[in-house]
C-alpha cells in the first residue's frame, strides 16, 4: 500500500508537467528563453483587451468606435484604462484555476476514477472535464477566457454606464466658435454634457437632456469646463 502511494505521488509532478505542456506547449521554455517575448506579449494583450473594453464602453453609447481611433490610440487603450488592467490580473487568476482545477481533476480521476458511481461521472463530467484532444482542451480554456472577459468587462461597464447617464454630478459645458454650445433637442441645457472620452483626434459627449452623443473633432474645441453645481442652470451671462 505505501509503495502504491509512493508511485502516485511520484507520478503527480510528472502528470502535471504534462497537462500544463498540452495546453502550453512549448510557450513557457520560449518566454524564459527569450525575455523580451514576455513584455511583448503581455503588451499586446493589454492592447487588445483595452480595444475590446472601449468597444464595449462606446456602443453602449451607439458610438462606432473603429472608425475614430489612432493606432496611437490603439496601443495605449490599455494602458489608460484602470478596468483593463482589473481585467488582466483577473484573468491570469482564471487561467491559474483553470489549470489547477485541471490538474486535480486528472489526479483525482486516475487514482478514484474506478470507483465513481453514475451519478460522480455526470458530475465530473459536466464540471471537471478535461479533454483528452490538445486542441479540445486549448479551445476550451480560450471559450473560458473568452466568457470571462465578456462578462467581467460587461459588468464594468454596466455600472459605469449607469453613472454618466443617471449621476448628476461630472457634467461639462463645451465652447466651439465662442459659444457654449447645447444638445440636439430643445430641453437641452448649456450644462448637460458628460464626457464620454476622448482619442488623439477627437471628443465623444454624452447629452443627458436628449440622451444623444456627439462627436467633435479636437481643433473645433475652444474649452471644455467642468460644471460646478449641476442643480443650477447656467444662465445666459454664463455663456458670455
Amino acid at each position: 500500500m505505501d509503495s502504491k502511494e509512493t508511485s502516485q505521488k511520484q507520478n503527480e509532478p510528472r502528470n502535471d508537467a504534462h497537462l500544463t505542456e498540452r495546453i502550453f506547449g512549448d510557450g513557457p521554455r520560449q518566454l524564459l528563453t527569450h525575455p523580451g517575448l514576455i513584455l511583448s506579449s503581455t503588451y499586446f494583450i493589454w492592447a487588445l483587451i483595452g480595444l475590446t473594453y472601449l468597444v464595449m464602453y462606446y456602443s453602449h453609447f451607439n458610438i462606432s468606435i473603429l472608425k475614430y481611433l489612432e493606432v496611437t490610440d490603439i496601443l495605449i487603450a490599455g494602458l489608460q484604462e484602470p478596468k483593463v488592467s482589473i481585467a488582466v490580473f483577473g484573468a491570469l487568476a482564471v487561467i491559474i484555476a483553470i489549470v489547477k482545477a485541471a490538474m486535480w481533476s486528472t489526479r483525482y480521476q486516475q487514482e478514484k476514477g474506478k470507483n465513481f458511481s453514475p451519478w460522480m461521472r455526470v458530475v465530473f463530467f459536466v464540471f471537471f472535464y478535461v479533454p483528452k484532444n490538445r486542441t479540445a482542451l486549448r479551445l476550451s480554456l480560450l471559450v473560458s477566457l473568452i466568457l470571462y472577459f465578456a462578462v467581467f468587462l460587461e459588468l464594468l461597464l454596466a455600472d459605469e454606464v449607469n453613472q454618466i447617464k443617471s449621476s448628476a454630478n461630472n457634467f461639462v459645458q463645451v465652447k466651439q466658435e465662442q459659444q457654449w454650445i447645447r444638445g440636439q433637442c430643445e430641453a437641452s441645457q448649456i450644462a448637460s454634457w458628460k464626457l464620454l472620452g476622448t482619442t488623439t483626434k477627437f471628443v465623444f459627449l454624452y447629452n443627458v437632456d436628449c440622451d444623444s452623443t456627439q462627436v467633435l473633432p479636437i481643433e473645433s474645441i475652444q474649452s471644455i469646463a467642468n460644471v460646478p453645481n449641476t442643480n443650477e442652470n447656467l444662465t445666459e451671462e454664463t455663456q458670455q
